[in-house]
């Protein structure tokens, strides 16, 4: 009898350890890692808002915000650095932030020394709330210009532009973005077309080296600036990528006018 009991004993403990240790086919549940700077005191301020000094970058030259969107908050007792988001990002909640701007911050405190900064989860404004990261610190936006998500009335603003000049792209790139060397004292300019394979269905093979003619809205994806192509000449053909709206369709006919404001006309080459 009392071995009969061990035994029962092993089995139960056994099936018990089975029954506790997942099965190796079993679907894990990954967790989200957390940002480093969660890890600071969650504060809500309130005061105006100072640009500080513009950071001009390289994709943007024109551009004198300061990247990252980075202010001062200027409260009644004390000024606190914030970090909110890229100022493109900023826009496309249709939130513009000049100074004097009243605004509520909730964030992240971060303290380095006798430094104090605040990392924006949300901004608040007349009212309306933004949201700017998650509670894991995620930025609700992408700086991977694949992700970007064409909106009608984000391309209804944007500026309108025709570039000429020669394609350069790695070596059998299954991305859709490639440089476009124009010859005008630019390095490149960064082109969002479509997936290799969806342009050679068209007809349209690109190569380094090819001439071809973009026209497209100039547009933005965090902080990085690249031409959201409409169309595509080359060889005497004419390759629709986009209608006005930004929707993707692809085929060899003359576009359709419309479809964004033409601030500024490039020579060709």
């Amino acid at each position: 009898m009392r071995t009969l009991g061990i035994c029962v004993s092993l089995v139960l403990l056994t099936l018990g350890m089975a029954l506790a240790k997942p099965s190796s086919g079993a679907p894990r549940v990954k967790t989200p890692k957390k940002a480093a700077f969660t890890n600071g005191e969650v504060v809500t301020l309130q005061g105006k808002v100072q640009w500080l000094k513009a950071v001009v970058s390289s994709t943007t030259a024109t551009s004198r915000q300061p990247k990252e969107g980075l202010f001062l908050l200027i409260g009644e007792q004390e000024s606190t650095p914030v970090s909110s988001a890229p100022i493109t990002y900023l826009t496309h909640l249709g939130l513009t932030l000049k100074d004097g701007t009243a605004v509520k911050v909730t964030g992240w405190k971060q303290v380095r020394g006798d430094d104090v900064s605040v990392i924006a989860s949300s901004l608040e404004v007349n009212g309306k709330s933004y949201t700017l990261r998650d509670a894991d610190g995620k930025a609700a936006w992408s700086e991977d210009i694949e992700d970007y998500v064409p909106n009608k009335d984000d391309l209804a603003k944007a500026e309108v532009v025709t570039q000429q000049g020669t394609v350069s792209m790695a070596a059998k790139s299954e991305k859709p973005t490639f440089h476009l060397n124009t010859g005008e004292g630019v390095t490149s300019l960064l082109i969002m077309a479509a997936m290799p394979k969806a342009l050679q269905s068209a007809g349209l093979t690109l190569a380094n080296g090819d001439t071809i003619t973009v026209t497209g809205w100039r547009v933005a994806q965090g902080e990085t600036s690249f031409i959201l192509a409409r169309t595509i000449a080359k060889d005497d053909q004419t390759y629709i990528l986009r209608d006005e709206n930004g929707k993707a369709t692809l085929s060899a006919k003359t576009p359709k006018t419309g479809g964004g404001k033409t601030k500024k006309k490039t020579t060709e080459n």
